[in-house]
């Protein structure tokens, strides 16, 4: 018998034997989640995949007596892979927002040469808005040839004039040294200046800059604090990294609440989100935080993948045993 068996079964002598292997699971999946975290993204996903798969022989342990609780432990892997990997794509996600409102703008208002060359006179004439969104055009080259150092001088134009957008795109581009040297004092200057205007992607930087420790002292109270008033405003990423600290009980004054936890993934999930919609399904799935509801666990897996999130499709299989 393994010495995670051997946990298990002792910790199944006071609670239950399927509540035991759920905490020891949880248990071993946050510490390897943990330990994974300082190396990177690329290691950490190695990591957990190693973990879970050197203690996979305890889902066939003599005190699983069912295919239900299988299929749950299966539903629940699947839920702390996501998690681990939201975890580490902060930082990417937030710093591309900008790009994605362009683009987004150019889809939804059919965005013409002619649209953006009005765009140019507005931004010649001094029009904040118009500048940052030229230098958006030239950073992606979307109606116009790229050109980053066209990009870099008009973001810059729009940051001057105090517009939060041009801001946070500014301090995104020294963030990651495009166009321009990088300068982590300068990331600081600029996203706090568009995070103070009520900006929730540059919140999120800061907050994935503070949690991982790019260019600063790690600090995830820090980094709590930019996620939860970036949640509050309503943005669907911080309000899952707040559900995230709740799930893990990754600060002292934020205490592990799955129910909690849940409510934060939900209000990301209405909005929209896929990976809240995947966690949102888990948690009814495997009864964590919320009532166990197979039902509602379908409705949000199969919205999930309907919004490309793939990994619900192997959730949905492991719903289809019960």
């Amino acid at each position: 018998m393994s010495s995670f068996q051997k946990v298990a079964h002792r910790v199944a002598q006071f609670v239950g034997p399927q509540t035991a292997l759920t905490l020891v699971l949880l248990v071993a999946v946050f510490g390897a989640t943990q330990r994974a975290n300082a190396q990177g993204y690329d290691v950490c996903k190695d990591t957990i995949d190693v973990e879970l798969q050197r203690r996979a022989g305890c889902l066939n342990a003599p005190y699983h007596p069912s295919k239900e609780q299988e299929a749950t432990d299966a539903i629940r892997k699947s839920e702390h892979e996501a998690m681990v990997k939201l975890l580490h794509e902060g930082m990417a996600e937030a710093a591309k927002a900008y790009d994605a409102e362009y683009k987004k703008r150019e889809a939804e208002a059919g965005l013409s040469n002619a649209q953006l060359a009005d765009d140019m006179k507005k931004a010649q004439a001094g029009d904040a808005e118009a500048q940052y969104i030229v230098g958006s055009a030239y950073l992606g080259g979307n109606g116009v040839n790229q050109d980053l150092s066209a990009a870099i001088r008009w973001l810059r134009m729009s940051a001057l004039q105090g517009n939060a957008k041009g801001e946070r795109a500014l301090g995104c581009r020294y963030l990651f040294g495009q166009g321009v040297n990088q300068n982590y004092s300068l990331v600081l200057n600029w996203l706090i200046k568009a995070a103070s205007q009520g900006d929730t992607n540059a919140m999120n930087n800061l907050g994935g800059m503070y949690y991982g420790g790019k260019g600063l002292l790690v600090d995830k109270a820090r980094a709590f604090e930019y996620y939860m008033s970036s949640a509050n405003a309503g943005n669907p990423y911080g309000q899952k990294m707040v559900g995230m600290y709740y799930a893990f009980n990754l600060i002292n004054n934020v205490k592990q609440d799955y129910s909690i936890a849940f409510s934060w993934y939900s209000k990301a999930a209405d909005q929209g989100d896929s990976n809240a919609e995947f966690l949102v399904g888990s948690y009814y799935a495997s009864g964590l935080g919320v009532e166990k509801d197979y039902r509602k666990a379908g409705y949000w897996l199969d919205l999930a993948l309907h919004h490309n999130y793939f990994k619900a499709s192997e959730a949905l299989s492991d719903l289809e045993k019960f």
